[in-house]
């Protein structure tokens, strides 16, 4: 588990921010980076709520997809690392996520005993997937 005081940067806090999914998986968000070489979004396309919560990325220039009716708001695959935030292609989404798959299945496969609720939480979960081939 990364713990915020062990990282090289402050992460942003804003409403919607699902930040501990970020620092989970921060590991695979590096791998991911830099296998793709992928760049953050210039902030001049970030939707005002972020970049006023973050100055440093106003002065930098791909648009997102914002829905201020969803939580963080951007519904397109991404990453967050740091002040900056990636857009990914399908293909990149996809070794992504099956790398968090693969780590998820892996702690399931670990856990001896799982509560009730949590197996209920796990099903609802699973049965509501799209899933993508």
């Amino acid at each position: 588990m990364v713990h915020e005081h062990d990282l090289p940067f402050k992460p942003i806090p804003f409403p919607g921010y699902p930040v501990p999914f970020w620092f989970r998986y921060i590991k695979s968000i590096e791998k991911i980076i830099n296998e793709f070489k992928l760049q953050p979004i210039p902030p001049k396309y970030l939707p005002k709520v972020y970049l006023e919560k973050n100055a440093k990325a106003a002065a930098m220039t791909v648009p997102i997809i914002f829905d201020p009716g969803i939580r963080g708001g951007n519904r397109g695959p991404h990453l967050h690392l740091g002040d900056n935030i990636y857009i990914l292609e399908d293909k990149q989404w996809k070794v992504f996520s099956e790398d968090v798959v693969s780590q998820l299945q892996s702690k399931l496969k670990k856990a001896n005993t799982i509560a009730v609720q949590d197996v209920m939480a796990l099903d609802n979960t699973i049965s509501g997937l799209s899933i993508q081939g």
